[in-house]
């Protein structure tokens, strides 16, 4: 039982003490024009980001980029790259939100 205590402290969300989670959405069912349906989403985000806390839920991430990878992660990212570098270090696990390996 320990081991899973562990596991829980090690991939908590660095700001757990956020008491609201926003996830902008947009859905269309024509693919064609899904260049601005993305950058309506986007600019959404960038209008209501000051007033955020900063941090990211690793579960709310599809491809965003290795910042929002580090902020979802915070102080843990050092240790889930060393952990990353000794158990996955050819990025085998790769189609979540991706730690990449230092290597």
């Amino acid at each position: 039982m320990e081991h899973w205590v562990a596991r829980l402290k090690l991939f908590r969300s660095s700001n757990i003490s956020s008491s609201h989670d926003f996830i902008p959405t947009s859905i269309w069912t024509d693919a064609t024009p899904s260049q601005p349906q993305v950058n309506w989403v986007r600019n959404l985000w960038q209008a209501i980001k000051p007033f955020s806390t900063g941090g990211e839920y690793v579960n709310n991430l599809g491809d965003d980029g290795d910042d929002r990878i580090g902020a979802a992660y915070g102080a843990n990212l050092a240790r889930l790259v060393t952990l990353k570098d000794k158990y996955d270090p050819e990025n085998f696990f790769r189609l979540n939100a991706n730690i990449r390996p230092s290597g």
